[in-house]
């Protein structure tokens, strides 16, 4: 993967994508079609990880989520509650 962050064995990279076109968005929630916005949010626990996302989707309901580890393996991932 283009650019992934380099974290540690208990962090984890959080990655958004639109539901509807599977397009990847930057942190600020827009398409990413450039690299001046990161696509990566780091967590520095799974737990951590799973409750912003958590409170993300309430407002976002049309955002799928992808966590990764350290390796760049997906460890979940979290359908947008719109299509589910």
């Amino acid at each position: 993967m283009k650019n992934f962050p380099n974290i540690n064995e208990n962090q984890y990279a959080v990655v958004m994508a639109d539901g509807r076109t599977g397009n990847i968005l930057n942190i600020i929630k827009e398409w990413s079609l450039d690299n001046n916005h990161s696509i990566f949010s780091i967590f520095n626990s799974i737990d951590e990880a799973l409750n912003f996302i958590e409170k993300d989707q309430s407002d976002n309901d049309w955002i799928e989520y992808i966590i990764y580890d350290k390796n760049q393996s997906v460890v979940k991932y979290i359908e947008a509650t719109k299509w589910n």
